[in-house]
């Protein structure tokens, strides 16, 4: 696949912990018939560049989960699966799915299979950077389902324990 995720910022990075084969644990995907459609959701990983107190795939926190990073390779072997059941919605979840190294490499090879749609479920953070999202929308990201904790920054930032996230999904 052509298309390359532009780089992340320094601040990006250090939010977006590291991808290895000792933090590889486990990961899912599963689909659902809801009649209309087939809809899919592919567990990337459990990291996230939050720290929100009532989530489970938190990974500051030895009571959540630990990261399990799926990879290109792997979803390369199972889009043409999703493909033969049939599925025609695909949603990339986390943790939180765009701090991943290969999401718009990602994004990009499971939109060339012709899914109807293709989405992430997102805290909307690194949507804030312009290039990121045109990376994104050029790659084929047909949607986005953006959590917004609260109106207010100072209960946003609380409730996410990092500073500036309702900022930055205003952007």
């Amino acid at each position: 696949v052509a298309i390359r995720q532009p780089p992340m910022t320094d601040t990006e990075k250090q939010s977006t912990g590291s991808y290895t084969p000792d933090n590889v644990h486990y990961a899912f995907a599963d689909h659902v018939d809801f009649g209309d459609k087939k809809v899919c959701g592919i567990k990337l990983s459990y990291r996230c560049n939050n720290n929100c107190l009532y989530c489970s795939c938190g990974h500051d926190r030895p009571d959540r989960m630990p990261a399990c990073p799926l990879f290109l390779s792997d979803v390369s072997d199972l889009l043409p699966r999703l493909r033969e059941e049939n599925v025609e919605v695909v949603s990339y979840l986390g943790g939180e799915p765009t701090i991943h190294p290969e999401i718009v490499d990602i994004v990009a090879l499971t939109a060339s299979y012709g899914f109807r749609e293709v989405g992430v479920a997102s805290n909307g953070r690194r949507f804030a950077y312009p290039s990121f999202t045109r990376a994104m929308i050029n790659a084929g990201l047909t949607n986005a389902q953006i959590t917004v904790h609260a109106h207010q920054a100072e209960m946003a930032d609380y409730l996410a324990q990092t500073a500036g996230v309702l900022d930055q999904q205003k952007r």
